[in-house]
């Protein structure tokens, strides 16, 4: 299966079986799981650093971005018809939110950024987020 890099260091397989569940687990836990294996202090030194000399601050939210094609295909190809197919600039909004979602308690030092709560309140969010507009509330096992 094909796979694609998100933000340098998370592989996540798009396929036509794959469902919104695993796609939305797979994001949740790539994006805690790596922010979690950077020294923190560092991190926050990295992120102040960064808006206080770019020009560019808008610039940190882009990374998100490449997920758009990607997320089209696999609603476009989905055979479990739980993987809605968004236009471009509401994926666009969706995505930045969920990046906001799972890197913010790591920029700011919260408590619980990386914990068990924060990857199931991540994965809450990612599925309200991305669940579709007219679709019931999945549950996922």
């Amino acid at each position: 299966m094909p796979g694609i890099k998100w933000l340098g260091f998370m592989e996540l397989d798009f396929h036509d079986a794959l469902n919104c569940c695993v796609l939305i687990s797979h994001l949740v836990n790539g994006f805690i799981d790596e922010f979690s294996k950077v020294n923190r202090k560092k991190l926050i030194f990295v992120v102040n650093q960064f808006f206080k000399r770019t020009k560019y601050p808008m610039l940190i939210n882009l990374e998100a971005d490449i997920l758009i094609p990607h997320w089209m295909n696999a609603s476009q190809r989905d055979e479990t018809n739980t993987i809605f197919n968004f236009n471009e600039d509401e994926l666009r909004l969706r995505l930045r939110a969920i990046q906001a979602i799972a890197r913010s308690p790591f920029f700011e030092n919260d408590a619980i950024a990386g914990t068990a709560q924060h990857k199931e309140i991540a994965f809450n969010l990612f599925m309200q987020i991305f669940m579709a507009p007219d679709v019931a509330i999945m549950t996922c096992s």
